[in-house]
């Protein structure tokens, strides 16, 4: 409070100054101005003499006044606080036509007239310049006025400096005060002179010049005052240095997660918050951070997630679909009762609201520890939980894949979620299907093979490995024509029992692939016949064929491989680009090189630009002889091997002048290829500064030649490519050419 009341009396204090010297400055430089001036002429210049008549008498205003002396005066006469004003209209005499004048009574009652400026009727009679004795303006009102406004402005500036600083006010403050008070001034006094001069009777408004003049400047003042009067605010900082402590709570934990490039950890995750834990640590990527407080007493909310739903035509039912309040959701298959396919992998998911560890099983339990399997089978808190499983068949052929079958082929599966806080759900989520009640007429499917088709074989390799990936137990052949599955000579050795299921929940067949050609692309093709252990005719037959195609390929080779040669540099360690270029092989050269300074196996690293045909990796090396070992696979399995040999050397001297001699002109030879400039001055010049010398021939740099003249110094200095050059000051040679 005691404070603001010193902003408000300092404030208050340099307005009501602003005013005050405003005021005084308009009214000291009135008082100068009464004193008017003339540039010729007299004050008795025109007397009219004992003839005139008494002012009294004479005036009748809107009428011309003739003179005794042969003067007449224009009607349109003007009164300015009790003074007459016109103007001369003829008098016979040159010198005084069209002048103003003033009319005055002398002491005996006859008539004075004094010639004015032509403002004088408006009550401006020349400004006075303060400071100069007899020095008046009489010019234009606007610039008089703005004269005197100037200098008047100088003076009050330094009084208000010297009164600030007298007063104790701020330095900010009698800065303001001062540029206001300036700005008032100059502002006021422009106002003034600019009625005088643009308006008929010298005011604006009914107001007189010199009254407006002043509204004016403390108006102006005012407001330059406002706009640049700033306070000065002192606030006093506690500053500890004390160990660091992160936010309270754990409103921020979730943070950690969002960084998909860059797995959360314990310091991350901690310095989050206080009530910040990391979940899942050391699982490699599965880390989570979440906030862990007692005071979190709701348990994880499940939500069906139909990204990972397969097969891609099943679907959930949307309604009832969320826990709480609802308590499942049921997935519907193509068919038409909505039943799913015998041997159709099956993949659900559904998320959580917070990282939760969930579990499920096939019977109804009391709770979380007492569920049998983890989602996904893993313990992880997570987010988002995938479940992939095996359906059985109608026959209940592979029932040990469930511990638990629903009679009529329809299942539900019971899942709880708990959080890190120990929450878990009370009542179950239920997610229900049902398989398809048969009987079992649907031919068994090749989802995929362990080749993609269309790949490229290794060249001259007769015999390629293959797998087949089939949605049931069965039994499969290859051949390189489409036949039927009894016509195809080649069979496979396939995984029929329900453990054999690899991580997709397929059944796999294998073979070896032989026959292959090169450079062709060859075309195979995969039947397949289901429950092996079935009498032929409860069988069902794949009856099209399923193609591979293997692209028989060529050997890869190296075009090129370099640097091989000696490479040089000014700087302690040199950038060498190592360049491969590969062609042929299985795609036209497209190859992943790896290279290797020891050439052992296991040492290789790929180049920083690769998997194409131009392969290229920046080294950085010091003055030394190498060897790159260098080896190229492409998508085939072809390779090939290549080394390549280079030095490396380090030329940090600037060149040196071996020779210098005169034929036809003075020429110089250095030791290496060099760029030479010469002075007539000294050797203390920038290299750009100096003028070049010749090469005697272009493709020989280290010779040159500049013009023969006796008697003059030539001060040389040489630079190499690297830049090296002598020391500033310094010359490679000084050449006097002297005639013997």
């Amino acid at each position: 409070m005691e404070k603001r009341g010193k902003n408000k009396f300092i404030i208050s204090s340099a307005l009501f100054e602003i005013f005050l010297l405003i005021s005084l400055s308009f009214a000291i430089s009135f008082l100068l101005s009464e004193e008017v001036g003339l540039v010729s002429g007299t004050p008795n210049a025109l007397s009219t003499g004992g003839g005139a008549r008494l002012i009294s008498e004479q005036f009748d205003l809107g009428k011309e006044i003739l003179l005794p002396d042969g003067i007449t005066i224009g009607k349109e006469i003007t009164k300015v606080d009790g003074k007459y004003f016109a103007k001369v209209v003829s008098d016979g005499r040159d010198n005084i036509l069209g002048e103003s004048i003033q009319l005055t009574p002398d002491d005996v009652g006859f008539l004075k007239l004094t010639p004015v400026n032509q403002y004088a009727a408006k009550g401006y009679n020349g400004v006075k310049i303060p400071f100069m004795d007899g020095l008046k303006l009489q010019n234009s009102p606007i610039w008089g006025h703005l004269t005197e406004g100037v200098l008047w402005a100088v003076a009050v500036v330094g009084v208000v400096q010297l009164v600030g600083n007298l007063a104790g006010f701020d330095k900010e403050t009698t800065n303001s005060l001062s540029t206001a008070v300036a700005g008032g001034i100059i502002g006021g006094k422009l106002a003034t002179g600019s009625i005088i001069k643009l308006t008929d009777a010298g005011k604006l408004f009914g107001v007189k010049a010199s009254s407006f003049g002043i509204g004016a400047g403390v108006v102006i003042a005012a407001a330059i005052f406002v706009l640049t009067y700033k306070k000065e605010k002192k606030k006093i900082v506690d500053f500890q240095c004390l160990p660091w402590e992160p936010a309270l709570g754990g409103a921020s934990c979730e943070q950690c997660n969002k960084d998909t490039f860059r797995p959360c950890t314990e310091y991350r995750c901690k310095s989050l918050g206080q009530g910040c834990e990391l979940l899942n640590s050391g699982t490699n990527g599965n880390e989570l951070c979440t906030w862990v407080t007692k005071f979190d007493v709701e348990s994880p909310t499940i939500t069906p997630w139909t990204e990972p739903l397969k097969p891609n035509d099943a679907k959930y039912i949307t309604d009832t679909s969320v826990r709480p309040p609802a308590l499942g959701v049921k997935i519907l298959g193509n068919k038409a009762n909505g039943c799913l396919e015998a041997f159709t992998a099956l993949e659900f998911g559904f998320t959580t609201n917070e990282p939760a560890q969930c579990k499920l099983d096939y019977n109804h339990t009391k709770g979380f520890d007492d569920m049998q399997y983890y989602v996904g089978g893993d313990n992880y808190y997570q987010y988002n939980h995938t479940q992939k499983m095996r359906l059985p068949g109608p026959d209940n052929a592979i029932g040990d894949l469930a511990p638990l079958l629903e009679n009529d082929g329809s299942f539900s599966l019971y899942t709880r979620c708990r959080d890190a806080n120990g929450n878990q759900n009370v009542d179950e989520y239920s997610v229900s299907f049902c398989v398809d009640q048969g009987p079992d007429t649907t031919p068994p499917r090749v989802e995929s093979t362990s080749v993609i088709s269309g790949s490229p074989v290794q060249y001259n390799v007769d015999s390629v490995p293959i797998e087949v990936y089939v949605n049931e137990p069965a039994e499969c052949k290859w051949s390189t024509q489409s036949k039927a599955f009894a016509d195809m000579e080649n069979t496979m050795d396939c995984a029929t029992s329900s453990y054999e299921v690899n991580a997709e929940l397929l059944y796999t067949c294998s073979s070896q692939i032989t026959g292959i050609k090169d450079r062709e692309e060859n075309t195979i093709y995969f039947r397949c016949k289901d429950q092996p252990e079935k009498a032929d005719n409860e069988r069902n037959v794949m009856v099209q064929s399923y193609p591979l195609v293997l692209k028989g390929s060529q050997p890869l080779t190296i075009n090129s491989i370099g640097p091989n040669e000696t490479i040089f540099g000014s700087t302690s360690s040199i950038k060498v680009d190592l360049e491969v270029e590969t062609s042929n092989g299985a795609n036209e050269g497209k190859a992943i090189c790896s290279f290797s300074s020891s050439g052992v196996l296991g040492e290789f690293v790929p180049f920083f630009e690769t998997n194409n045909y131009i392969h290229k990796q920046e080294l950085n090396l010091v003055d030394g002889d190498y060897t790159y070992y260098i080896r190229c696979v492409d998508a085939g399995g072809n390779s090939v091997e290549d080394n390549v040999q280079f030095n490396v050397k380090v030329d940090n001297q600037a060149p040196k002048v071996t020779r210098v001699y005169r034929d036809d002109a003075l020429k110089i030879v250095t030791n290496e290829d060099a760029e030479c400039f010469y002075s007539l001055n000294s050797c203390n010049y920038a290299l750009s500064d100096g003028l070049p010398l010749e090469y005697v021939s272009l493709d020989v740099k280290t010779k040159h030649f500049v013009d023969w003249k006796t008697g003059t110094s030539y001060y040389i200095r040489c630079t190499d490519r690297y830049g090296n050059e002598p020391d500033p000051d310094t010359c490679s040679v000084i050449a006097r050419p002297t005639q013997i």
